[in-house]
């Protein structure tokens, strides 16, 4: 598992993971979703980036 994470001071994070880092962040993302409304949309948004927009693959997801 490899991840690369870098805050900005405005606030943002990057992070590049490889696929089973992304896994395990998915998977926690998900399982907090069902306990903390707030996140469920970063959760929604992230099932949506996964199905993505007529087969087409993104490589970034930016949630507020």
């Amino acid at each position: 598992m490899h991840a690369e994470i870098e805050a900005s001071n405005d606030g943002s994070v990057a992070m590049r993971l490889d696929g089973e880092a992304a896994q395990a962040v998915l998977a926690s993302v998900m399982f907090a979703s069902r306990f903390h409304k707030a996140i469920l949309p970063i959760a929604r948004s992230m099932e949506s980036w996964l199905q993505g927009d007529n087969g087409e693959k993104k490589r970034m997801l930016r949630c507020q």
